[in-house]
């Protein structure tokens, strides 16, 4: 198999292209943690792994010579090996840089195992070629670890010893929800409510710097219980109870402790009567309360 490495920038355009000459070995691993706790039967079992990214170890060659490439293919002329044409010497030493700096940007990668070796000069024709045959585009993967050794009694190659691990990448989606889906909306406050404050007039600026007493044009701030505090809320808002309304409440809440039944309140008229049950069509008074207030 021909294993490749390629880096696009943000643009999505091919920026940097590593292919072995030769692979002499390649490990993929997969791997999962299990959880040591006692798992209660019926449980779903797979909460309970954890399923690790694979790591991709890879032994290979990088040559200034191929026997894939006619611009870099050694041949024997009779006396020595020479090349057919004027290649670069130091392609592998070129590669080797590139590497070590794809390395240390910590970009993500994409590996490519293909069964189709190409001579492209160009960075996508390349790719493209190799996608021809079989292979398989391993994306989002980084280096984790690089390392270099050169082959005794020999020249214009390196040994490249790598491994990789891919990244689970997670993307975002922003949904608006269905018209069932949504709460609905929450009343506005009526607009002359003010909300409730024993906030201390020095932190409004209101003390006076020179005696430390409230300036004369200060209003005493407002405190009080909860009870108070409640009434005033009302008042505001328009929820306070008129006294025929609060009479005959009292009158159905009495009468509710002593019998045992419900007892509700309807109006008639100006006025508020306390009734037996919730039927307010045929009404059984309990009691008449007084007038309006």
């Amino acid at each position: 198999m021909i294993y490749t490495l390629v880096r696009k920038n943000d643009k999505g355009v091919i920026d940097a292209i590593v292919s072995f000459t030769s692979i002499s070995s390649m490990d993929e691993s997969w791997n999962s943690t299990v959880t040591s706790q006692p798992i209660e039967f019926g449980f779903n079992v797979t909460d309970n792994i954890n399923i690790e990214n694979p790591t991709y170890d890879i032994t290979g060659t990088i040559s200034s010579y191929s026997l894939f490439r006619g611009d870099k293919e050694i041949v024997w002329d009779g006396e020595d090996f020479a090349n057919k044409t004027e290649s670069n010497p130091k392609y592998h030493i070129d590669v080797r840089e590139q590497m070590i700096r794809v390395f240390s940007q910590r970009k993500t990668l994409t590996l490519i195992e293909s069964s189709v070796m190409s001579d492209n000069v160009n960075d996508k024709g390349y790719v493209d070629e190799l996608k021809s045959g079989y292979f398989k585009e391993i994306e989002n993967c980084v280096i984790t670890s690089l390392s270099f050794s050169y082959p005794e009694n020999s020249m214009g190659a390196i040994n490249v010893n790598m491994k990789l691990q891919k990244l689970t990448i997670a993307n975002t989606v922003i949904a608006e929800l269905e018209e069932g889906e949504k709460r609905a909306l929450l009343r506005p406050l009526a607009a002359n409510y003010e909300p409730f404050s024993s906030s201390r007039k020095e932190e409004a600026g209101d003390i006076d710097p020179t005696t430390g007493l409230p300036e004369e044009s200060t209003t005493e701030s407002v405190q009080g219980n909860y009870e108070e505090m409640k009434k005033k809320e009302s008042d505001k808002i328009g929820l306070t109870d008129t006294k025929s309304q609060q009479a005959a409440r009292a009158i159905a809440d009495e009468y509710q402790k002593q019998t045992k039944k419900l007892a509700t309140i309807m109006q008639v008229g100006d006025g508020w009567v306390a009734i037996e049950g919730k039927d307010q069509t045929n009404p059984k008074v309990i009691r008449m309360s007084g007038g309006s207030e």
